[in-house]
């Protein structure tokens, strides 16, 4: 049986190219998913890929879909510090999460989940946590 792993991406993740530019680097969130498509291509996962800008966007499809999803892997961008509806879903149905974060702030994070990545290099960042999340699975 396949894990399915819903990969959620917040808030301007699809402006990454611009920040990654910024710092003499070329990821894109294309070139990302193409990389993790490429990364489980012989794995047991079947993978929901979502970006949106819009948190009840995220929150509705974790709830209708909550059955659905074995785990997931956020990079929440700004919600890392303030998405509190999100974290709640995340809390109420039970789904096991990795949060990445390419950017360390001082704030509050609210998205803690079985581990949290912090890395500049999302290639690498992204491995780590379906690496951990597929081991999780299987024990």
């Amino acid at each position: 049986m396949k894990m399915k792993i819903l990969i959620l991406y917040g808030p301007n993740l699809n402006l990454l190219g611009i920040w990654s530019a910024n710092r003499n680097k070329t990821i894109t969130l294309d070139k990302l998913n193409r990389h993790i498509r490429k990364y489980i291509r012989d794995k047991k996962i079947d993978l929901k890929i979502i970006q949106t800008n819009e948190e009840a966007k995220a929150i509705s499809y974790i709830q209708n879909n909550r059955k659905k999803i074995d785990a997931i892997i956020t990079v929440p961008g700004v919600w890392q510090y303030n998405a509190y509806g999100l974290a709640e879903v995340l809390e109420l149905t039970n789904i096991p999460f990795i949060t990445i974060t390419y950017k360390e702030k001082d704030y509050i994070k609210l998205l803690n989940g079985k581990n949290n990545i912090t890395d500049e290099d999302l290639y690498n960042a992204m491995s780590t946590a379906i690496n951990e999340i597929t081991n999780e699975y299987e024990k």
